[in-house]
């Protein structure tokens, strides 16, 4: 399995601050009857640009795991 950061955006909190959003996602090494060395995309995380932990709610809506802030797309 490998991490890779694949996409990164800015958000925006209540209080008008920008944060930075990093999406990571899984890579899983698979074996296919074609290709002995497949690699199949598995789960997606996200985390502020310090690190904190963010879940994916819905329709560009980010909430920082820790503090319970929401967060909106920009």
């Amino acid at each position: 399995m490998r991490i890779k950061k694949t996409n990164e955006f800015k958000t925006q909190s209540p209080d008008g601050k920008t944060i930075m959003i990093y999406e990571f996602t899984e890579f899983l090494d698979a074996r296919g009857f074609k290709n002995l060395n497949e690699r199949v995309e598995g789960l997606k995380s996200f985390q502020t640009a310090d690190g904190k932990y963010v879940n994916f709610i819905g329709e560009g809506e980010y909430k920082i795991v820790e503090t319970g802030v929401i967060l909106r797309q920009v």
